[in-house]
């Protein structure tokens, strides 16, 4: 860190924290992502009816793709906040 500015440990802090967020962030996105795949392939074997399994997973799909969008504007909003500082 000798060649770049040095910040101020609680801003360094800070930005290890936002890091390991976003990490965090993005690995949640991805396994939303996959699972939401994997739903619809529709190669689940269960006791449902086809229609009450149709529905179960239609319904998870929805869950999951607004796990996504939280996240991403959770992400967001920390961003600019870190930008403000």
């Amino acid at each position: 860190m000798s060649a770049q500015r040095a910040l101020p440990q609680s801003k360094e802090a800070l930005l290890k924290s936002y890091t390991t967020r976003l990490k965090d962030d993005v690995k949640s996105m991805l396994e939303n992502f996959e699972e939401i795949v994997k739903l619809a392939k529709g190669e689940n074997d269960s006791q449902l009816s086809r229609m009450a399994q149709c529905e179960q997973d239609t319904f998870e799909m929805h869950v999951r793709a607004a796990n996504i969008h939280t996240t991403v504007n959770c992400s967001e909003r920390s961003r600019q906040s870190a930008i403000k500082s």
